[in-house]
């Protein structure tokens, strides 16, 4: 198994410790209480390819100390790790995800505006050649990536804008859910309930629909403008919108 640096810098000094692979993270997680089992030996390089050791004199200028078990876990619990290929893999997988997730949340299909699929998201990532930086933000390089994407999978950037309605009992449940994820627009109240004007990220609908689904029973509507069809929940057909403007029903609403 080979042994991993841990680099640490202090204003133009850097500081070097030898570690077992794998052990860093397990450390700060605390499943490792001991620094003995984390480090390979007792030693703090200025430049560890070179041999060079750090001095007493470094030590304290860097952590206020010379004790070297106390430098040691600054190190370990603030330095930057060399990752393992395991571990650089999964940090790579961890940062794709959260790459598909922005576009879940901020594309839409263009001629449904509903948001887009996950599985179709990563197909398409991988179809444009998309290489993943696990140190870059996801949002960054999701901006960056969305013309590649978008020339390989149709979809722009937008929102869910709409109508909810909500009789009158369920109203003080299920508010919460609308502002958790929604952007109020304009809310009103008619002889059946509230009638709330929304705007809410494409990623965060379908959580949307599931809270306002329990939390109403299902006894909701959201009106997405634009569209001719209502969403059915579970394995439910799509079927036509019969009343007011075009729009799409709440998976799991009612009529």
């Amino acid at each position: 198994m080979p042994d991993m640096l841990v680099r640490y810098k202090k204003g133009k000094t850097n500081f070097e410790i030898v570690t077992k692979e794998g052990k860093v993270s397990q450390y700060r997680d605390g499943t490792i209480k001991n620094t003995d089992d984390v480090v390979v030996a007792n030693v703090i390089f200025t430049n560890h390819s070179k041999g060079e050791r750090a001095s007493d004199e470094q030590l304290r200028s860097a952590f206020d100390t010379d004790d070297l078990s106390q430098c040691l876990e600054k190190i370990l619990l603030t330095g930057e790790p060399q990752l393992s290929v395991a571990e650089r893999k999964a940090k790579v997988e961890q940062k794709r995800k959260e790459i598909v997730d922005y576009f879940r949340k901020y594309y839409v299909e263009p001629r449904t505006k509903l948001p887009l699929p996950a599985q179709r998201i990563d197909a398409a990532l991988t179809q444009a050649k998309i290489r993943v930086d696990p140190d870059t933000p996801a949002a960054r390089q999701a901006a960056d990536a969305a013309s590649k994407v978008v020339a390989v999978m149709p979809m722009s950037k937008s929102t869910l804008d709409g109508t909810i309605k909500i009789p009158h009992q369920y109203i003080g449940s299920a508010m919460g859910s609308v502002s958790k994820y929604c952007q109020v627009v304009k809310d009103g109240y008619t002889s059946e309930g509230s009638s709330i004007t929304v705007s809410v990220a494409p990623g965060d609908y379908d959580m949307l629909i599931s809270d306002l689904t329990k939390a109403t029973k299902g006894n909701f509507t959201f009106d997405i403008e634009g569209q001719e069809k209502a969403m059915a929940s579970g394995n439910e057909a799509t079927e036509k919108k019969k009343a007011g403007k075009g729009g799409k029903k709440g998976k799991g609403g009612k009529k």
